[in-house]
């Protein structure tokens, strides 16, 4: 009785517990990230001609809270190439993942600018989403960027899955993404798609 009522071993006790919890909420967001895995690999949409305006709008208003807490501004350019036939679930995919990116590794020094254009590059549509962030080292992370369940950064909330959905999304139909970064440089995507015909 003594020992339970000891206040190193309730320590203990809510150390142990408090471990438990977070393992059971870091198993709980990964079963939830392969259950969207699966999900987009299943994603059997038809292809329609969609303006690039049109999902940024859409995505502005689900993350209008976000956006004004950063103080974030986001300037585009679609003139050169305005719209692309392509599954709008996936154009959704793209940008929700890279605007949601943008957020979460902003700068604590300066205000978030994002910038989004699209031009026609051989036989692709280069969309650039480029950003003032805190960067990436991507000789420390580059290997790791795009896999499954691996976060640039244990101060994030997510689970390490855009970057791997937003790849698998862009290559599913011939297409490829580099990244160009620089810690407290910013990153700029250069996401090359593929028109769906």
């Amino acid at each position: 009785t003594r020992f339970i009522n000891d206040p190193e071993h309730k320590d203990n006790q809510a150390m142990y517990v408090a471990r438990l919890s977070n393992e059971v909420d870091r198993l709980e967001k990964t079963l939830g990230g392969l259950v969207e895995l699966v999900r987009v690999q299943a994603i059997e949409d038809t292809m329609h001609t969609i303006s690039f305006e049109s999902i940024l709008e859409q995505l502005k208003t689900e993350f209008d809270e976000t956006l004004q807490e950063a103080t974030a501004s986001i300037e585009t350019n679609f003139e050169a190439y305005p719209s692309i036939v392509y599954l709008k679930a996936f154009l959704l995919i793209i940008f929700r993942n890279l605007l949601s990116n943008a957020l979460k590794y902003r700068s604590d020094n300066h205000a978030l600018q994002i910038t989004i254009s699209s031009e026609k590059s051989d036989r692709f549509v280069l969309l650039k989403f480029k950003d003032n962030g805190q960067g990436i080292d991507l000789k420390k992370n580059g290997k790791n960027l795009f896999k499954p369940f691996k976060q640039l950064s244990p101060k994030t909330d997510g689970i390490g899955l855009g970057l791997h959905l937003v790849k698998y999304t862009v290559e599913r139909n011939g297409g490829k993404i580099e990244v160009e970064s620089k810690p407290d440089h910013g990153t700029n995507f250069l996401v090359y798609l593929k028109e769906y015909r």
